[in-house]
């Protein structure tokens, strides 16, 4: 059932109408060229600098989680033991 109150033929014409217009368009317009030079130089030296700035950022999260890891061990306190002595042998 239609509910658009569009009819099925008049559809396809327009279809084919904005598909066609669209083709005479782009054969219309002229094509643009663009080219770049030194690009891949450019990307090697934004490759080495992430990579620089990627180090030293591991490397400072290594130093920040290290200094906590030492920084918790002289808060901790040393382990209490106690010694259990049994005066009967056990053998198990």
């Amino acid at each position: 059932m239609n509910t658009t109150g569009i009819n099925r033929n008049w559809g396809a014409l327009a279809a084919a109408a904005l598909i066609l217009g669209m083709g005479a368009t782009a054969q219309a317009e002229p094509l643009e060229e663009i080219t770049v030079h030194e690009t891949s130089a450019a990307a090697r030296a934004q490759r080495a600098n992430f990579e620089a700035e990627m180090a030293a950022y591991v490397r400072s999260v290594e130093v920040a989680i290290e200094d906590a890891r030492r920084q918790r061990l002289r808060e901790a306190q040393a382990p209490q033991f106690r010694l259990a002595i049994a005066r009967e042998l056990h053998r198990g």
